[in-house]
């Protein structure tokens, strides 16, 4: 059983659970509000948050179980995870998608309780495997080794965010495969300048992220942290690249902004040829062989 969740500003949030790209999506309940489009109830909890100064007002969290859940299972897995989040008397839609052939559920929650108050999302990870190991206790599910709750040796391998896998998804990128070649290059070099070379070599840019640590522009324009694609930690990192501090480095945003603009050109360069392809194959089925001799129709 696997949970992953976050606190969330709600913006656009109702349109991505309705996504066509599901093969299937069902609204079971929302609570706390009407039935009515989810969109609009979203926003309304959204609008709940002002006046106050939490600027991420929902909480999305997704439940991935390794098998299929009857509906009473899936009502015991959402009762034991807001209760461990202190979530049970808040408004709450739930949303079961079917991807890919496995069904998993998303739930939001509005975090402003009756006082006005938004409720704590701090140690949200702990909590989220918490959950996880009671659900598969209580449903008699797989052990799902975690990394922070009852962990036994070395920590597993992190699982990619959901952002990364959204991006991986819209340029057909698996974000495994990536980590598993970005690591690989870290493994087999020694130093920050060979490290760098292998990433140039396979087209992948270098630079400051906003949060003011290195991320790699891929040839699609896809923006990733560097410390996650490469499975070490920031300072051993920071270590390793010190001969190229982030200051010395072009701003993510702008190299994104370059990247994109070189997609454009290429992109119309193609279509160009494309035309000029098209023009040149209408001139030839417009003429004809006449005697070996070739005839203009015009």
């Amino acid at each position: 059983m696997i949970i992953k969740g976050t606190s969330h500003t709600g913006r656009g949030l109702g349109t991505y659970l309705q996504n066509k790209k599901n093969e299937h999506v069902d609204i079971w309940r929302i609570r706390g509000d009407i039935e009515r489009d989810l969109s609009k109830t979203l926003n309304d909890w959204r609008s709940d948050s002002l006046g106050t100064k939490c600027s991420k007002p929902l909480y999305h969290a997704q439940i991935n179980p390794n098998r299929v859940l009857s509906l009473k299972e899936w009502e015991t897995a959402i009762e034991i995870f807001e209760k461990e989040m202190s979530f049970e008397k808040q408004p709450r839609a739930v949303i079961l998608h079917k991807y890919k052939g496995r069904e998993h559920i998303h739930l939001v929650y509005s975090r402003i309780d009756e006082n006005g108050k938004a409720i704590s999302d701090s140690w949200n990870y702990l909590c989220h495997e918490k959950a996880s190991r009671e659900i598969e206790q209580a449903l008699g599910l797989e052990y799902t080794k975690g990394a922070l709750y009852k962990r036994e040796g070395k920590r597993p391998e992190r699982i990619p965010t959901q952002n990364a896998i959204q991006q991986g998804e819209r340029l057909k990128i698996d974000p495994c495969d990536l980590k598993a070649e970005i690591s690989l290059f870290f493994q087999n070099t020694d130093n920050g300048n060979k490290f760098i070379s292998r990433l140039e070599s396979k087209g992948y840019s270098i630079a400051k992220g906003d949060s003011h640590t290195y991320v790699i522009i891929d040839e699609k324009g896809g923006i990733h942290s560097l410390s996650k694609m490469a499975g070490v930690n920031v300072a051993t990192l920071r270590e390793r690249l010190s001969k190229y501090p982030l200051e010395t480095l072009p701003e993510a945003k702008d190299l994104l902004f370059a990247t994109r603009q070189k997609q454009q050109e290429f992109i119309k360069t193609l279509d160009f040829s494309k035309q000029k392809h098209e023009k040149y194959k209408s001139l030839e089925d417009n003429h004809y062989l006449d005697g070996g001799r070739e005839r203009n129709l015009f």
